[in-house]
């Protein structure tokens, strides 16, 4: 972008779409009808909510969902002001701890067979557990490779 200018990283972006949306124009999609008769909007929405209601196991998935999206969703949002006003940096240094999540990712990638030897419970724990303390040790660090490490930390669970 530095180079083209955001214009250009638009259109490139843009022109690499297109083969996306001519596979999905040319998707010949076949569909089933469905036995039952259709169901009123505000009808499903009560049904899905009576749903959750009775089922203990689904409440706990939505909670944990939601506290972790929410909490996750924060911290990335307020990773530039982290950067601003914590680690006292600028445009580069949020670009690293960008490259971060990525490193995260990767690394996350690389366990991957780790995580299949635990359990769906175990698994959560431990992601929220790195999480907190990601968020723990960013909230404390001043250094911007010690923030930026505890970024990668988070990156796989979020």
């Amino acid at each position: 972008m530095a180079v083209s200018g955001a214009a250009a990283a638009f259109a490139l972006n843009a022109l690499l779409h297109l083969p996306l949306m001519l596979a999905l124009f040319l998707w010949k999609r076949i569909s089933e009808s469905s036995r039952l008769p259709p169901e009123r909007f505000s009808r499903a929405i009560v049904s899905g909510v009576r749903y959750i209601t009775n089922s203990p196991s689904i409440k706990i998935v939505l909670t944990r969902s939601a506290v972790i999206g929410v909490l996750g969703g924060a911290i990335t949002a307020l990773m530039p002001l982290v950067v601003r006003d914590l680690l006292r940096a600028g445009a580069q240094t949020y670009g690293i701890m960008l490259s971060a999540f990525g490193l995260g990712a990767v690394i996350d990638a690389l366990i991957t067979e780790l995580r299949k030897r635990m359990s769906g419970e175990a698994a959560i724990r431990a992601c929220a557990l790195s999480m907190g303390g990601a968020a723990a040790a960013v909230a404390l660090s001043r250094e911007p490779v010690l923030t930026a490490s505890r970024w990668s930390w988070r990156a796989p669970c979020g």
